[in-house]
């Protein structure tokens, strides 16, 4: 059985040899492992694709304001925020990546009060090794016009960097520093449920532009295209913001329908907008409900009719934005009966990715495939689990191998194991696998008894080795 979500995949499995039981048991019923017996569970494969951005403030010493850490800058809340007491000459704020990623963007949200301890001077680098760091941007502004008003800085760059940071140069003679929020262009640093965002009218080509973070792109559709976003439970949500693409002004949306639901099929309209002007290339136009809406699905449909161009899509609530949170884009899982391949296809910011999986009866082996389109975007820990006692793990990173062996009380011996091919560098963590920068990765996986089915069988040897499949 295969339990799928974007962040984890559960592959649990069985082979028809393990059986618990004895021989020629004549007792009461008894299912267990040393009576009557029954169909046992072999095990179970997990495959965590959760990594998560670390983020940091190295340098200091640093005195903080009433617990408000560098963690609440990127809490995904614009009425939080990162202050400091009596800031030094240079603050520092770090976020190591999972995979190397490129950026081109970011934005800063300011804080609630006092302008003069907004950021103001600072320089933003890239570094592969966390010690030697190229200058990618830097900015020396007024401080915010607003509070808690968020401002996207861009940038050329095309190099992939596994660590990011600002140089901040505090005000002097300011007595706090402060900013409310951070984020980075295509990279998800807040934790929290994910947000599925879908188009039901089949515009989901380009839907990721919509959600990126990202005014270099955008969600293309024409005719009557629908945006619709999926919670995992009914959210509040006061307002939404719609922001125009950087092309043409005579593609932007100009009406559009706002509308929630807790089933997807019946709609409650909360908000409609025509006559939409927006005031530049890249710009937000923020409208807030009536009545705060408390729904699990919302949708905007826009009148376009010709092509229409959108660089961003977000719902608000006071302290909350979808902007900051983990949104996976187009989600959908098949199962192709003829070939008996299933497959799951989504895309988040950081690219597209595809997962297949295969159990061959012939090659007495399950096989599975993920792939995605973002150069070294893949980065994944493998646990293997066996569901009998006495059963331990043995993760070996230099041969791509992980596996387990034991002998149940009725001594009937089983084993399985995993054989990796990927691109990726492969570690040892704590008896699991970690697979980073991966483009590709196949595991297959084999377990096994010594129980004899028939006489003719002559017993089952412990799981071979695949190596020669590498490719």
């Amino acid at each position: 059985m295969l339990f799928g979500h974007p962040d984890q995949e559960t592959v649990q499995f069985n082979e028809q040899s393990l059986w618990g039981g004895l021989n020629n048991w004549d007792g009461d019923y008894d299912t267990g492992v040393t009576g009557f017996g029954s169909y046992r569970n072999f095990g179970s494969l997990s495959l965590s694709f959760t990594g998560r951005p670390e983020v940091t403030s190295p340098g200091g010493p640093y005195e903080v304001s009433n617990n408000e850490t560098v963690e609440r800058s990127y809490d995904g809340s614009s009425s939080t925020k990162w202050c400091l007491i009596g800031p030094p000459a240079h603050v520092f704020w770090q976020a190591k990546l999972p995979s190397p990623t490129v950026v081109t963007s970011y934005s800063i949200t300011s804080a609630n009060d006092v302008p003069a301890r907004d950021p103001q001077d600072w320089v933003f680098e890239g570094s592969n090794d966390g010690t030697t760091w190229t200058p990618l941007d830097s900015r020396s502004i007024a401080p915010f016009e607003q509070r808690q008003q968020t401002k996207t800085f861009e940038f050329s760059n095309s190099t992939a960097y596994r660590y990011y940071r600002f140089d901040i140069s505090p005000k002097p003679g300011v007595s706090h520093f402060q900013l409310s929020e951070i984020s980075l262009g295509g990279v998800s640093l807040a934790d929290g449920d994910t947000l599925f965002v879908s188009s039901p009218s089949g515009h989901a080509d380009s839907l990721v532009g919509s959600i990126d973070n990202s005014t270099g792109t955008v969600w293309s559709a024409k005719g009557r295209p629908v945006w619709q976003a999926q919670f995992g439970a009914a959210r509040r949500i006061t307002g939404y913001s719609v922001t125009s693409g950087t092309g043409s002004a005579a593609k932007d949306p100009t009406a559009w329908t706002f509308s929630g639901s807790n089933d997807a099929l019946t709609w409650t309209e909360l908000d409609a907008a025509s006559g939409v002007s927006f005031p530049g290339r890249g710009a937000e136009v923020a409208r807030t409900l009536t009545s705060p809406a408390q729904f699990a699905y919302y949708r905007l449909t826009f009148e376009a009719g010709a092509r229409i161009e959108v660089g961003g899509i977000a719902l608000l609530a006071p302290g909350y934005s979808t902007r900051s949170q983990s949104i996976v884009v187009d989600y959908r899982r098949a199962l192709d009966l003829p070939s008996g391949v299933h497959t799951t296809h989504f895309a988040t910011s950081n690219g597209t990715v595809l997962r297949e999986s295969f159990a061959s009866r012939d090659a007495d082996v399950i096989a599975l495939r993920y792939t995605t389109d973002q150069p070294g975007g893949m980065t994944t820990t493998l646990r293997l689990t066996s569901a009998q006692d006495n059963a331990p793990t043995v993760a070996d990173a230099a041969k791509g191998r992980i596996s387990f062996a034991g002998t149940m009380a009725n001594k009937l011996s089983h084993s399985a194991a995993i054989d990796i091919d990927t691109d990726g560098t492969i570690t040892e963590s704590s008896g699991a696998l970690v697979i980073a920068g991966a483009t590709r990765i196949l595991l297959l996986l084999d377990a096994r008894t010594d129980y004899k089915l028939s006489a003719a069988d002559g017993g089952a040897a412990r799981p071979r080795s695949h190596r020669s499949t590498r490719r």
